[in-house]
């Protein structure tokens, strides 16, 4: 009885082992995600900053572009989105958007959904200023070399 009592002991204790360590890798590789994630979506805000067309599209997939929506436009492809925002993009003259809220959620060890809110200041070119508060959700993809937005 003495050696099973132990050997059920020994086992409970390795399992119970075994799954911390998981939880662990798996709390690591969620803060790797998340920190990744965010770190590309200031690499966006930059870009929209700076007005630089080039730059933003490289954070939106090329190959696995599902949609998006801005505002009460829904942009069904990503040569709908290029067109769109590059010409929104034209008409303004300065912008500055800084980012008041940013959650990240690791949904799989390539999907993850970012939402934020940020402020917006915007001169456009014609000398209308607005300023607007966005909230937003994106669904970024892990490709090869970075994390792109796919929808």
């Amino acid at each position: 009885m003495k050696n099973y009592f132990r050997t059920v002991s020994v086992m409970a204790f390795l399992a119970f082992a075994s799954c911390q360590q998981k939880t662990d890798l798996h709390t690591e590789h969620n803060a790797a995600i998340k920190k990744a994630v965010e770190d590309q979506y200031l690499k966006l805000i930059s870009a929209l900053n700076k007005l630089d067309f080039n730059a933003l599209s490289d954070n939106f997939s090329k190959d696995d572009f599902n949609s998006a929506l801005i505002g009460e436009k829904y942009l069904s492809s990503y040569i709908v989105w290029k067109d769109s925002v590059s010409n929104w993009l034209s008409k303004r003259e300065h912008q500055q958007i800084t980012l008041a809220e940013i959650s990240v959620k690791p949904l799989t060890a390539e999907l993850a959904l970012l939402t934020s809110t940020t402020d917006w200041d915007i001169r456009f070119k014609y000398g209308e200023q607005r300023k607007m508060k966005m909230c937003m959700s994106v669904l970024w993809k892990k490709e090869r070399c970075s994390w792109k937005i796919v929808h």
